[in-house]
């Protein structure tokens, strides 16, 4: 089984979109009985990742820095144009923060182009 990797979005061709990329790794982590640190957390009922709350959110987006989808999660996000909640460890809530992962992500995205 291939591990998922933070890094593996900039390995595939341009046509595969990043939420297939996810779906496909959370697959493959949950056929391993493995989950994800949100995964964890909204079965229990939790709702911090899409909390009305900031502080909540704050707390959520810590739970995401071990996450081995990490960036996927907010490759995906900004490829559906996530507009609320915490995904990738990003808090899409606050607009500022929301433009400057874009902004980051498609300049992630320009580099591995011209490598």
């Amino acid at each position: 089984m291939t591990e998922p990797t933070k890094s593996r979005l900039s390995s595939v061709p341009s046509f595969v979109s990043a939420t297939q990329l996810l779906a496909s790794d959370l697959d493959r982590l949950a056929a391993a009985g493995r989950k994800t640190p949100c995964q964890y957390v909204l079965r229990q009922g939790d709702e911090r990742f899409i909390s009305e709350d900031r502080d909540e959110r704050e707390s959520a987006r810590g739970l995401c820095a071990g996450c081995p989808v990490l960036d996927l999660c907010r490759a995906a996000a900004i490829e559906e144009q996530c507009s609320w909640g915490v995904r990738g460890g990003v808090d899409f809530s606050d607009s500022r923060t929301r433009r400057a992962a874009r902004r980051q992500h498609h300049r992630k995205i320009n580099r591995s182009e011209t490598a």
